[in-house]
């Protein structure tokens, strides 16, 4: 499910370790590394997705994806 209240913060840890070139197949890893609460906003919280790009079996990209959301109501 994707939060409607949402948006790009930043990346975080960007490294690029090989090129990419046109006609590459490029596979993508996502995983939810931390999460967070806002240090200025209590109703939002800070998500931080670790990606992972390969080529051919090749690591190409990895990276931290911030991701600034609201939080679920409390019960």
């Amino acid at each position: 499910v994707i939060n409607p209240v949402a948006f790009s913060y930043g990346y975080d840890h960007f490294r690029l370790y090989r090129p990419v070139f046109i006609g590459d197949t490029i596979h993508t890893k996502v995983t939810i590394h931390n999460k967070e609460d806002h240090k200025k906003n209590p109703n939002m919280g800070i998500i931080t997705e670790a990606g992972s790009h390969q080529s051919e079996d090749e690591t190409v990209l990895v990276a931290d994806h911030l991701l600034m959301c609201q939080k679920k109501a409390a019960l």
